[in-house]
Parts: structure tokens; sequence; C-alpha cells
């Protein structure tokens, strides 16, 4: 991150940043944003992978130098950047300017901790062995990949009503996709055709996006799955550590929309 603050140079009126804790739906709202900041240029989005469309640009690799490829793109191309941390962490420039784009996906942070368990048993990178039990332990404490979930999304919360910063979330997709699609059409300022609309959605399936290869990285993606994997004792510490954190904001005049339905 460090390397990110030095090097990386905004271009306010075309990037589109996408902000996720991890395991939020961060595939999927990607999907949409490109879609909608690219007049549903389905073909594409089927012939070249999301990961090479949306720069996942913390993750560094031996191969691949990612702010040398965002450095690339055309400047008169939108550049859509994709990050998991807190608003503290990124670059100062990017979250005051108040013509950079910003979109932050939240989710419900019971299906956040099961999906993150699944996703770091299954990803050698992490380096996770244990059970649910003790990942569940691990990210009440902040002590797992990216940190406190709360922290997270509370320091995006906080900026929800600058007019850079599009607060959408996880179980609003699934309720009505074609109503965020067109949020985001009006937040990027995109003019958007119903039937551009409508391929979106169609295209932004979960299910389809799942067995799509140019966007696979996807589990289950439901709304309420966490009913199978907590005990009804983790289910009301969770519920208690969120209202701890809320407290910690004096003066909110809004709860977060943290669904547990």
């Amino acid at each position: 991150m460090a390397e990110i603050g030095r090097r990386f140079v905004p271009r306010p009126t075309t990037d589109v940043h996408i902000v996720t804790y991890p395991k939020a739906g961060t595939s999927w709202i990607q999907e949409v944003a490109w879609l909608v900041n690219h007049d549903a240029d389905i073909a594409t989005s089927n012939d070249v992978p999301s990961s090479q469309r949306t720069v996942y640009i913390e993750l560094r690799t031996t191969d691949n130098d990612k702010l040398s490829q965002l450095e690339n793109v055309p400047i008169e191309s939108p550049r859509h950047i994709k990050w998991h941390h807190s608003s503290d962490l990124l670059p100062e420039q990017i979250v005051s300017d108040s013509k950079s784009k910003i979109i932050y996906l939240l989710r419900n942070p019971k299906d956040t901790v099961v999906s993150w368990y699944h996703f770091q048993k299954k990803i050698a990178l992490y380096g996770f062995t244990g059970d649910f039990d003790a990942f569940f332990e691990l990210f009440l404490q902040g002590n797992v990949a990216y940190g406190c979930y709360m922290h997270n999304v509370r320091s995006w919360w906080k900026l929800r009503h600058r007019p850079n910063v599009l607060i959408l979330t996880y179980e609003d997709m699934h309720a009505d996709l074609s109503t965020v699609v067109q949020k985001v059409a009006t937040f990027l300022g995109k003019d958007i055709m119903p039937q551009q609309v409508a391929a979106i959605v169609e295209h932004c399936q979960f299910q389809q996006m799942k067995d799509n290869p140019m966007t696979s990285n996807m589990r289950k993606g439901q709304v309420g799955d966490w009913r199978n994997c907590l005990s009804e004792d983790q289910s009301r510490r969770m519920d208690i550590w969120v209202d701890e954190h809320e407290q910690q904001d004096v003066g909110s005049d809004e709860r977060l929309p943290l669904i547990y339905e």
C-alpha cells in the first residue's frame, strides 16, 4: 500500500474504484460496474477475464506490475480498479477528490465471515488450516487478512454523503439487480437504455457468472447461508459485536444497513 501511495497517479475523471471487504460480492459488483461503463459490452465481457478488465491493484505478483499496467492504459480510456482496504489506507487523493468515483459494496457480516472462511481454506496463499470456529474468533478480533470487517465498513459508511462515493449492499443486488444497475449508471453519469439494463441483469445473474470462466471465482452467492454455519451463540455474539462498533460512531444519524434476513 505504501508503494501504491508513492506510485499511483489517479485519473479522477475516468477512474472507477470498486471497493469491498473481501467476499462481500466483489466479482459481482465489478462486473456490473464495468458493463455499465462500457455500454453493456457483453461480447468483451465474455472474451476478456474480469480480472484483466478490473485491476486488483493491491495484489502484488511476480509477473505483473499492476501499477505499470494501469499507467499503460490510454489516457482517454476508463480504468476500473479494485480495492479491499478501508478508506484510511487508500491514497488520500482518491478518497478526497470530488471527481473520483468510488463504489463500495457491503454485505451482512455473518454471510461474509462464512464466505471468507471457505475462500481462505481453498486458497493456499492465506495458509489457514483451522476450522470455522477458529476462523470466526479471528474474524471478530480483526486478526484475518484485510483486518477488521467493521472498521473497513464504517470507514466507508462515514463517507456515504460525499458525491464521489456510492454505497450499495449485496442484499439489494440479490433483491433487485436492475435498480442497482440503474443506480450505478446514474452515479457514473452514463445514459443507459432499458435493453442495456436488461442485458446486464441477464449477464450478471449469479449462477451465470459462476458458470462463466471469465467471472467464475464465486461460491454460493446466497443471502442468509450463515444460518447453516453459525451457532446460535456465534450469531448472538456477532450481533453484540456489530452494536459495539456502531456505538463508537457518536452522533451517527443512520445505522449501517447490515441485513440479517
